[in-house]
């Protein structure tokens, strides 16, 4: 079974060392992450890369969720409904 940084370096095609550090959050109820980008205006340190910028980002659903914790891209109006096991690339 491919690990998750196997499926990700396919899916980006790219190598395991050219990928950001990791992270998983976890959501409880009534929780909320205020909309934001993921892209950086120049380059930045940070994640074990330096003076570099974010090209893509991934992220997967680790848990189905019944009501509420959908994924939102204002700027095209467009909702993603978590579902364990989706992946959702964008291009900050």
């Amino acid at each position: 079974v491919p690990s998750i940084v196997e499926k990700i370096t396919n899916v980006a095609n790219c190598c395991a060392d050219q990928l950001e550090i990791l992270q998983v959050l976890n959501y409880k109820k009534g929780q909320e992450f205020i909309p934001h980008t993921d892209g950086f205006s120049g380059k930045f340190d940070a994640c074990g890369f330096e003076q570099a910028s974010r090209q893509a980002t991934i992220f997967c659903y680790l848990n189905d969720v019944a009501e509420g914790g959908s994924t939102n891209f204002p700027e095209i109006g467009l909702a993603i409904q978590p579902k364990k096991g989706t992946a959702v690339i964008h291009f900050p």
